[in-house]
């Protein structure tokens, strides 16, 4: 099965009303993941970025949805990686 993992760095601590941005992306993630297209959400410590697997997408629709998180704009690098699940 395929899966795209992403690995997005950020430093959180340099974003502006962060406590009023974290709970939209944290919505924004929850309806990912009830859409079944996002299968793990991970967070990376000290605010150092997340990573995110998605699946049963292309790349491309994986470029739009992350483009369009609330955070998107404080992200450093963003890279995407197409894997296969094998068990």
């Amino acid at each position: 099965m395929k899966r795209i993992y992403v690995d997005i760095t950020s430093d959180l601590k340099q974003v502006p009303n962060l406590q009023e941005i974290l709970p939209q992306e944290m919505e924004a993630a929850k309806r990912m993941k009830e859409q079944g297209v996002m299968e793990h959400l991970f967070v990376k410590s000290a605010g150092a970025g997340a990573i995110l697997v998605f699946k049963d997408i292309e790349e491309q629709e994986a470029r739009e949805l992350v483009s369009a998180l609330p955070l998107a704009p404080y992200f450093g690098t963003t890279a995407y990686t197409i894997v296969e699940k094998h068990f």
